[in-house]
């Protein structure tokens, strides 16, 4: 990406949603706020609120960037779509960044299912299915039950990774799903009616 463009970041793939304006690769503003059932209200005030702290227009970034997972299914795509939408709306292209970027440029993990994480070593590196009482989480940023003290994907931490962003056009963005679902399929998907 350019060196001198304008971004936002918005993440909202785990219970705090965040969003940072950058210059480049300099964080100008950034917000967080715990959001785990509200994260479309919260990225959207916090959007409001770092481009007004940082006098700018929506039309004035030159790409949105949207944390595309893993993490909260829901989550993951209301980021996804709000930085689709608003992109499609100006003219703009979008990029994505991994939630594991976003946690820092060590060892990251990710709370996936009950008592399962998703962990990655290293920047580059994908990621393998572990279980709660793996001691490579002992070397990890994270969050979930296993971490006492939480990190959670921030915009704030965008700027380490950001000169490695593609662009793409903002129909092309899409979610990065690393598992399943944990759903049941039903056994029947359609019973037939009686009569």
């Amino acid at each position: 990406m350019d060196a001198q463009v304008r971004s936002v970041v918005v993440s909202t793939s785990s219970p705090v949603a965040s969003v940072g304006l950058y210059e480049g690769t300099v964080l100008v503003s950034a917000r967080e706020e715990r959001a785990e059932w509200a994260a479309s209200r919260a990225s959207l005030h916090a959007l409001d609120e770092v481009l007004e702290e940082a006098g700018w227009a929506a039309r004035d970034v030159g790409c949105w960037i949207a944390d595309i997972g893993p993490g909260s299914f829901t989550g993951v795509r209301v980021g996804v779509m709000l930085v689709k939408a608003i992109a499609f709306a100006l003219g703009k292209p979008v990029s994505g960044l991994s939630a594991f970027d976003l946690i820092g440029p060590t060892a990251a993990a990710i709370p996936v299912r009950r008592a399962q994480y998703l962990l990655r070593e290293l920047p580059g590196e994908e990621p393998s299915l572990v279980g709660e009482d793996d001691p490579r989480l002992a070397a990890a940023s994270g969050y979930g039950e296993r971490f006492e003290e939480p990190v959670y994907p921030s915009a704030a931490r965008a700027g380490q990774v950001l000169a490695k962003a593609v662009t793409v056009r903002p129909e092309e963005l899409a979610p990065a799903y690393m598992l399943e679902p944990s759903i049941s399929k039903p056994k029947v998907p359609y019973p037939e009616r009686r009569t």
